[in-house]
């Protein structure tokens, strides 16, 4: 049997893949659908890079909500730093 809310779930999974380049939309979150967000909030501007997308971020990836300012300057930081192209988010530091 289907969780409660399993539904609702894979649905907002679909919506998230299919705003994100490159992925199968299969309403499935794993490791290519996280890896994809973390990206997006790498180049959004996003304070939160984890993969694990917020609700103010799922707000501003289904344009639902405008990127907040203070998102538009980081990006534009992180584009500076990253010397005009978008690379890779920079992989955590495991302890």
């Amino acid at each position: 049997p289907e969780r409660a809310g399993g539904q609702a779930e894979a649905q907002l999974i679909r919506a998230v893949q299919a705003r994100l380049s490159g992925l199968r939309v299969d309403g499935r979150f794993g490791c290519l659908t996280s890896a994809a967000l973390q990206r997006w909030q790498w180049q959004q501007g996003s304070p939160n890079t984890t993969g694990a997308a917020s609700p103010e971020e799922l707000l501003v990836l289904l344009g639902y909500r405008d990127r907040p300012a203070e998102w538009r300057e980081r990006a534009a930081a992180r584009l500076r730093q990253q010397g005009g192209t978008w690379g890779s988010p920079p992989r955590p530091v495991l302890s």
